[in-house]
């Protein structure tokens, strides 16, 4: 996608965060983006990121894939516990013509998610293993303080804590 022009990437992100959206709609009665708290929201605003949105290859088919933050109320909450408990990262595996959406309900953290890129190094510390990471993952953080990154492993998306 990085090749393409902007406007045929955008409309491109539109139709599958279109797509990935009404997907979520059919599993969760009522749902939202989760929203972040504003020392989150003021840290994303510097680093240009969407603490709620991200696009990667999260299969390793060449396919723009999406993952949502989401929360399974009808508008979002902020407060802990309630916030871990209502948290979920809805990922959207682009499988033209139509998406595949994979719930990882309450993620090891919940306060933002980013992609973390095929090939990059990581040390799991609840295996103690380190590796790389072998196709596009969804870390999620719990902001300056731990993470951890799921990743597909052509089944489900697998837990690696690499942040602590």
């Amino acid at each position: 996608m990085l090749a393409a022009p902007a406007c045929i990437a955008q409309a491109s992100e539109d139709a599958l965060e279109s797509a990935c959206k009404a997907r979520i709609a059919t599993t969760f009665r009522e749902w939202t983006v989760a929203s972040v708290t504003p020392d989150v929201s003021q840290w994303a605003k510097s680093q240009q990121l969407n603490p709620t949105l991200v696009y990667g290859d999260f299969d390793g088919d060449g396919h723009l894939d999406l993952a949502l933050l989401v929360q399974d109320r009808s508008s979002p909450i902020l407060d802990y516990p309630e916030r871990a408990h209502a948290s979920h990262v809805a990922i959207c595996l682009s499988k033209p013509p139509a998406v595949t959406l994979h719930i990882i309900g309450e993620p090891y953290c919940s306060d933002f998610i980013e992609r973390v890129s095929k090939g990059q190094p990581y040390y799991d510390f609840e295996t103690g293993k380190t590796g790389a990471y072998p196709v596009d993952g969804v870390r999620t953080h719990c902001f300056e303080k731990a993470s951890a990154t799921y990743v597909y492993d052509g089944t489900r998306f697998r837990r690696i804590v690499d942040g602590d």
